[in-house]
């Protein structure tokens, strides 16, 4: 939800302020920002479906507990996402 309204939010500056979008298009800062919002999004798409698969065996009663290598492959995913929230506005 909060990256759709990042995107919508985006969206409308780039259409709707003075500047438009001729302006954004020949900022390479704006297409670096998009681009770190696509990583951002891929990446939280593999901890996503862990929790959903996770949810979905709980809710069928097979659920095992998580293995530590995955545990902190979703840790190492986290953390570099909260340090990706925070450089995106400063780029």
């Amino acid at each position: 939800v909060w990256g759709a309204l990042i995107a919508y939010t985006g969206y409308l500056r780039v259409v709707s302020t003075e500047k438009g979008f001729d302006f954004y298009a020949h900022e390479p800062i704006f297409w670096l920002k998009i681009a770190f919002v696509g990583i951002f999004g891929a990446a939280s798409f593999f901890n996503t479906t862990q929790v959903i698969k996770r949810s979905i065996a709980r809710r069928n009663g097979n659920f095992e507990p998580m293995s530590e290598a995955l545990a902190n492959r979703m840790i190492q995913i986290c953390n570099a996402e909260i340090v990706e929230i925070g450089v995106i506005p400063v780029t």
